[in-house]
């Protein structure tokens, strides 16, 4: 799973499928060449090479409340928008078809 997720975090922008695989939970192969990993030192470096690959200045970007704040300080230091919804349900799944209703909404 770690090499997942670092290989959604750095390739993110040519391969925006399998971030949006990983949002959807859905399974990816898990093989990554040696050149498509990202060692971090810790969660906080990793939040912060994902969000500097991924936001620009003006993107909208919901986020589900509540969560590990640095990431919103994170994203509207980028020049995000940040749309926070605040959880109303037991689920640990992140509410994907909230947040894009959300972003939809701000976008018209």
């Amino acid at each position: 799973m770690t090499v997942e997720i670092s290989v959604a975090y750095w390739r993110a922008r040519e391969r925006k499928v399998l971030l949006l695989g990983l949002a959807r939970g859905k399974k990816c192969s898990g093989r990554a060449q040696e050149d498509e990993i990202l060692v971090t030192a810790g969660s906080a470096e990793a939040n912060f090479v994902a969000a500097v690959s991924l936001v620009e200045s003006g993107d909208l970007v919901a986020v589900d409340l509540p969560n590990y704040m640095q990431i919103p300080g994170l994203l509207m230091f980028l020049g995000a928008r940040v749309l926070g919804s605040r959880r109303s349900h037991t689920s640990w799944r992140f509410p994907l078809e909230e947040a894009v209703g959300m972003i939809e909404e701000k976008k018209a």
